[in-house]
């Protein structure tokens, strides 16, 4: 299937004007324009004004527009076979065999001087391009006239922050611009060729292989002991993997690179797996479970690549791993089940994890001299970063490359659930309440300048979910409830900034209301009310309210739908 990419770039007009195709997007200087930022402890984020009218403001002009074409081919061949004897209600032994090759291959052609001559019309020297481009088709004392109110501006004029554009601004009209300009030509017409080296250098290729082979051993089955009934499998998996990625590594900004070129590069493991899962009843009512595992997660192929990237800034150099390793973890948890009366349960569990190898963000700050980096071949802003820092010989950079932690990850976790129907008190009410509560910690040797922070993200200290409903032969009514605790959200410096980012926490209340037509029993209609309490979703630096990073705002939603059977 094809995905085309178009995002165009603008800068209002007086930010001064490069004289060819830009590397970077620019800041507006000397322009008289200005923002006001203003922030009162207590706010939920800081606010931002600016002598701009920026719901009016027209006067942008062409940065950068790009035109790409992304194709995807999936194939998965599959095999598997099962083997059981004996009596499933007493004793069984099985074993089987499973084969699972999955093959993707994603093509694109979006890079190299895609933006240059889709935006200006600069195709290079072996390539005469036979439509206008970007620039060429709307100069930018025509922008004014291809540019319109963003549609859903109603949504950020009730929104409980201002980053300055609550009250609209204007984005492209696509619909003119596309009649203006042959996408179409930029999109599939400038494309040609399948190799790193094609004249607009903007081919990209990925292909990822991932190569199972599996067997096991399980027995399961029910025996009575000490006059109770113990359910019961326990099993082996032996599964081997094959993994490997092929893609395009640009390694163009290196002491001898040649450019862009296709490699490949593998990974390979094996892994025993057992696991155990038991429920022992301790009464008609009363049952207590457990379980243990041993488990393994595959590397992303795609962060097998090596890839060399350095910021705009020259501050922070970016590395893959081709020798990335998979990740393994134990797994234990112990429950308690009670079920006092007919629909009525009240259950807890408690789960503990050890997670081993974990991969992570590897940071650290190396000398600008023995990265390998030809410091000619940077772009002006790159060079001007690292002649601030002390130069090509005293720099100091950041360098980032996921790597396999020697740390353990320890997680500990406890989930108490209640079902309760209240027909004693009205009929067809009820509620279903769920508390969970999640710890994590670190064990070993912890390297140095580690981030302690540096644990698994988005995993929230407490989070309740609570329903309550009403149901009759007329009309069912439900009220939901979440909450989340604040939480870490990203492990950071992030955009050069300083600090872990964490999530607010947040509560969310929906209901739903739904009935049978009155005319026509087998139709039900649905009635929607998604965040009654009009939550917003917030990431700060560091937890402080005057440094938020990003924020998403939805409003309350109403949906409305029909169900019918005929």
């Amino acid at each position: 299937s094809a995905r085309p990419t178009t995002p165009l770039n603008f800068h209002p007009a007086g930010t001064p004007q490069p004289g060819s195709l830009p590397g970077v997007n620019l800041t507006p200087n000397n322009t008289g324009q200005y923002a006001v930022y203003s922030y009162r402890p207590g706010d939920l984020t800081p606010s931002i004004a600016s002598n701009v009218d920026v719901a009016n403001f027209t006067q942008y002009y062409w940065n950068e527009g790009r035109n790409g074409v992304s194709y995807q081919d999936l194939e998965q061949k599959a095999l598997r076979f099962d083997v059981a004897g004996g009596d499933p209600d007493t004793f069984q032994l099985s074993t089987g065999f499973m084969k699972n090759v999955f093959d993707r291959r994603i093509s694109s052609w979006a890079g190299g001087q895609i933006a240059g001559c889709f935006t200006r019309g600069l195709c290079g020297t072996n390539f005469a391009s036979t439509n206008p481009s970007l620039l060429q088709a709307i100069p930018d004392a025509q922008l004014p006239n291809f540019m319109t109110q963003l549609p859903s501006m109603t949504l950020f004029k009730g929104a409980p922050f201002d980053a300055g554009f609550n009250n609209g601004w204007m984005v492209p009209d696509f619909d003119k611009i596309a009649k203006a300009v042959n996408l179409e030509y930029f999109r599939n017409g400038i494309n040609p060729g399948e190799t790193a080296d094609n004249y607009l250098g903007s081919f990209a290729r990925r292909d990822l292989l991932e190569d199972t082979t599996a067997a096991y051993a399980m027995v399961d089955g029910r025996q009575e002991i000490f006059g109770n009934e113990l359910r019961f499998n326990a099993g082996l998996r032996y599964a081997s993997t094959l993994q490997r990625a092929n893609g395009r590594v640009n390694d163009f900004i290196l002491i001898g690179g040649t450019g862009p070129t296709i490699q490949s590069f593998s990974s390979k493991y094996d892994n025993w797996l057992p696991s155990v899962n038991f429920a022992y009843f301790l009464g008609r009512n009363l049952l207590v479970r457990g379980a243990a595992a041993k488990t393994v997660t595959g590397v992303s192929p795609a962060d097998l690549l090596p890839g060399y990237s350095l910021d705009l800034d020259g501050t922070t150099f970016d590395l893959g791993n081709p020798e990335l390793e998979p990740f393994t973890a134990d797994n234990f948890d112990i429950g308690i089940e009670w079920y006092p009366r007919s629909r009525t349960v009240l259950t807890f569990n408690a789960w503990w994890k050890k997670i081993y190898n974990y991969p992570y963000v590897l940071r650290t700050q190396r000398p600008f001299s023995s990265l390998g980096i030809n410091f000619a071949r940077l772009t002006d802003r790159q060079r001007a970063g690292i002649n601030a820092a002390g130069g090509p010989d005293n720099a100091l950079l950041q360098v980032q490359q996921r790597d396999n932690s020697d740390l353990v990850i320890n997680l500990a976790g406890q989930e108490f659930q209640w079902m309760q129907p209240l027909d004693f008190l009205l009929k067809g009410a009820g509620f279903n309440v769920n508390v969970t509560h999640i710890s994590q910690s670190l064990s070993g040797e912890r390297p140095p300048n580690f981030n302690a922070n540096a644990l698994l993200a988005g995993l929230a200290p407490w989070t309740y979910n609570a329903t309550a409903y009403y149901e009759t032969k007329w009309f069912q009514l439900r009220f939901s409830y979440v909450h989340r605790d604040e939480n870490l959200n990203r492990v950071c410096p992030c955009d050069n900034v300083p600090g872990d980012l964490y999530t607010i926490a947040t509560d969310y209340l929906d209901a739903q209301l739904s009935f049978p037509l009155p005319f026509y029993r087998q139709a039900s209609l649905t009635l929607q009310a998604q965040n009654l309490l009009k939550q917003v979703s917030l990431t700060r630096f560091d937890k402080q309210e005057a440094r938020p990073y990003n924020g998403q705002y939805a409003g309350r939603n109403f949906v409305v739908g029909l169900r019918a059977n005929f």
